[in-house]
């Protein structure tokens, strides 16, 4: 959209001139650090080839390792519950640790899953990314068992589940939701092909947070996971990898730009609060009360972002006083395109394609829609490459805009 874009523009000239807005560094260890948890007073470390590191921060200005472990191979991330610990260990499998002495963890079981890239766990059940989605059972930590396995296209590299479905972002091939209710038998129910590739995934409150490429994030709607749409998104250079939402607030990792806090009280309308531009690759990310726990590749960072969370933000939302049909984005397209269109009040219209003969060839709405801005998906399933003409109609406002359709 026209004003948000404008909005979002001004940021990297205040990115490049400043290293932080809102966002504070407290402590800082010198630890190699691809994936985080967190949990009661203790981080919990997934350290590239060093191993499981665990770290006592129960005073943030001054976090101390308190145990480690080694494991055969290269770590991807980490998640806990409970009294374990469990690692994607790249070409190793799921490693399973027991945690419930954190001065000496001990390793108690592993799978061989072939290639562990991301993992959520949930009860007596680990989701791994790993050349698709596997669902382990670890109920007996000492022998986790494969219960279900799904193929998705390309490479799965992180994982959420929320309710009875998984969320894979598998990179080149996009946000893939798998319905897991049957833990033996899970199906896919709904895809979203994201473009550029999809590295990780947030899900909070009937929306997933899509780390996305080069381009920053993808704000989906999935309260109907058989058709997940994207509502928004938040543009920059940089490349994403971790993602979390914590209330009103996704907190993204960014290899080439620090740790980003932007406002998604409007999921539409991302909004970026807060910064730290910080002089490494960010790789993942956890917020606890305020404190932002991050994993570096050569660091393990701990940052206040309490002035950002509270912050009426740098950057305001714009106010919409004019009808606008903003440019098609992404443009040309090869599957789904963005149309984003600003309404002063409340109307009856609707949102029309054409083809170059004027045909009509889909109508995207056709009802009343409050004032205010709105985002909605142009999908060119079924029809030609080509030109189309997306059109938007009221009462008092008409306008066009060209997409191209490329497959």
């Amino acid at each position: 959209m026209q004003k948000f874009i404008i909005v979002l523009l001004a940021i990297p000239a205040l990115v490049w001139g400043q290293d932080s807005l809102n966002v504070f560094p407290i402590g800082r260890l010198a630890i190699p650090c691809t994936g985080v948890a967190v949990q009661g007073d203790y981080a919990y470390i997934s350290s590239y080839f060093d191993g499981l590191h665990i770290i006592d921060i129960s005073d943030p200005s001054a976090p101390t390792v308190v145990g480690t472990h080694d494991t055969p191979y290269f770590q991807e991330d980490i998640a806990v519950e409970g009294n374990f610990a469990y690692i994607a260990d790249g070409s190793s499998g799921l490693r399973i640790f027991d945690i419930s002495d954190p001065t000496t963890p001990t390793e108690t079981g592993f799978i061989d899953t072939f290639n562990a890239a991301g993992l959520a766990v949930r009860g007596n059940y680990v989701y791994v990314a790993s050349g698709g989605l596997r669902i382990i059972d670890v109920s007996n930590p000492t022998s986790p068992t494969e219960l279900g396995f799904l193929d998705t296209p390309g490479h799965a590299s992180g994982v959420a589940v929320s309710g009875d479905y998984a969320y894979v972002a598998a990179n080149t091939q996009g946000l893939h939701i798998v319905d897991i209710s049957d833990p033996a038998a899970p199906v896919e129910v709904g895809y979203n092909d994201t473009e550029l590739a999809a590295r990780n995934v947030a899900v909070a409150n009937g929306f997933a947070y899509v780390a996305y490429g080069a381009r920053g994030l993808h704000v989906m709607d999935v309260s109907d996971p058989a058709t997940p749409t994207e509502v928004g998104h938040y543009w920059n250079s940089a490349r994403p990898n971790g993602v979390f939402v914590s209330g009103d607030y996704v907190y993204i990792a960014h290899l080439d730009s620090g740790l980003r806090v932007l406002d998604i009280s409007n999921p539409a309308l991302p909004t970026q609060v807060g910064f730290y531009f910080g002089h490494d690759y960010f790789l993942d990310v956890v917020v606890v009360d305020d404190i932002a726990y991050v994993g570096e590749e050569e660091t393990f960072g701990i940052y206040d972002v309490s002035d950002a969370v509270s912050s009426s933000s740098e950057f305001p939302k714009p106010l919409v006083t004019t009808f606008s049909l903003h440019p098609i984005y992404p443009n040309p397209f090869n599957n789904t395109a963005n149309i984003a269109f600003d309404l002063p009040r409340e109307v009856t219209g609707r949102l029309v394609v054409y083809d170059v003969l004027g045909r009509m060839t889909n109508t995207l709405f056709d009802g009343k829609l409050a004032a205010g801005s709105h985002q909605m998906q142009f999908n060119g399933n079924g029809l030609s490459s080509g030109t189309y003409f997306v059109q938007l109609e009221t009462p008092t406002f008409s306008a066009t805009q060209k997409a191209v359709l490329l497959k």
